[in-house]
């Protein structure tokens, strides 16, 4: 039963480390503004919250045979048949369970960091116009080709980038 519980708590936690990964990459791609990096954070370790409470759920009626837990036995250590399936379920439904635990930890942490952010006034990058919209800039199909020399469109650069 013991190595059950090994097996189980190494390839649950390879998954969850596995998505651990992806959302943490998902908040470094999200660094420029970090209220968004945390949130984003926040929902996706609550997704994955989620799909292992499912998991969990799921576990206690899979095919223990189909897992990669039940691969990683030897043949002597596999149990006795009529108990292997109690066995292999109650040991993966602790394992989702105890990982979901620290994963529910996890969400709530990053919620409350987003929180505070918000609470010391660190808002979302709001998007930068490339050009500010002034009545002088007209779109191209609104001028005739021949104002659109080399020139004017200098002269109009220097005008908005001083």
């Amino acid at each position: 039963m013991e190595r059950l519980r090994t097996l189980a708590f190494q390839t649950i936690g390879r998954a969850v480390g596995f998505a651990g990964l992806a959302i943490f990459c998902v908040m470094v791609g999200l660094a420029f503004d970090p209220l968004m990096a945390v949130r984003a954070g926040g929902i996706l370790v609550f997704i994955l919250l989620v799909v292992l409470l499912y998991k969990a759920r799921a576990a206690l009626t899979a095919d223990h045979r189909q897992t990669e837990m039940w691969l990683y036995l030897e043949k002597d250590e596999k149990p006795a048949e009529a108990y292997a399936q109690w066995a292999a379920s109650t040991v993966l439904r602790d394992a989702y369970i105890w990982f979901a635990r620290w994963t529910a930890g996890i969400a709530v942490l990053l919620w409350a960091v987003a929180v505070l952010l918000s609470a010391f006034g660190i808002r979302s990058a709001e998007a930068v116009p490339v050009f500010d919209r002034q009545p002088s800039m007209l779109a191209p199909s609104q001028v005739q080709r021949s104002d659109w020399t080399q020139d004017t469109v200098i002269k109009r650069a220097k005008q908005i980038v001083p």
